[in-house]
């Protein structure tokens, strides 16, 4: 019997030109989101990008907001990010967006953080947190 392949949806983002110019482009983020898919066997659905707005609230992107009520919906494992920042730059913040990601059964998986919402240092992360606050 052949396993099925995980499917994810990504989300790229990038808030400024300058960001664009220094390698964070939502096409070099795309592109390493495709070949990271590839290398693992998963099945890249769809990919949510908002440019040129401000990371500090989520209510002004509009691409971010479908990548939730998608991933909270739809019959995907989960999101894949190039970088923790393109979420939220607040710590606090992201690990709510990923509370409410995992509370629907799904991951969240950013490449150049090397973190993977379901492992467990993720899951120490997010007690620490709990904590904390």
């Amino acid at each position: 019997m052949k396993d099925k392949k995980e499917k994810y949806i990504a989300y790229t983002c990038v808030y400024t030109v300058r960001q664009a110019k220094d390698g964070y482009s939502l096409e070099n983020q795309k592109k390493e989101i495709e070949n990271y898919c590839k290398m693992k066997g998963h099945e890249l659905i769809h990919v949510f990008s908002d440019e040129g707005i401000s990371g500090k609230n989520i209510q002004d992107r509009e691409e971010f907001i479908n990548m939730m009520r998608y991933v909270e919906n739809e019959n995907v494992n989960g999101i894949i990010i190039w970088k923790i920042s393109r979420i939220s730059r607040n710590f606090s913040d992201f690990l709510a967006i990923t509370k409410k990601i995992e509370n629907k059964g799904k991951k969240l998986i950013s490449l150049k953080d090397n973190y993977d919402s379901s492992s467990d240092i993720a899951k120490v992360m997010r007690i620490m947190n709990n904590m904390i606050i």
